[in-house]
């Protein structure tokens, strides 16, 4: 995944975590986080 990215890996090391499979709620962005005027947003 991070080399995808471009983004060099030195080390790393993951744990799984117990969890429930429920869905998240979808996220929202609040009004000041929009892009401005003359910015692109793209999806």
């Amino acid at each position: 995944m991070f080399r995808e990215q471009g983004l060099s890996v030195y080390s790393a090391a993951w744990r799984a975590l117990e969890a429930d499979d429920s869905p998240l709620a979808p996220l929202t962005i609040p009004a000041e986080a929009e892009p401005r005027e003359g910015i692109i947003r793209r999806y």
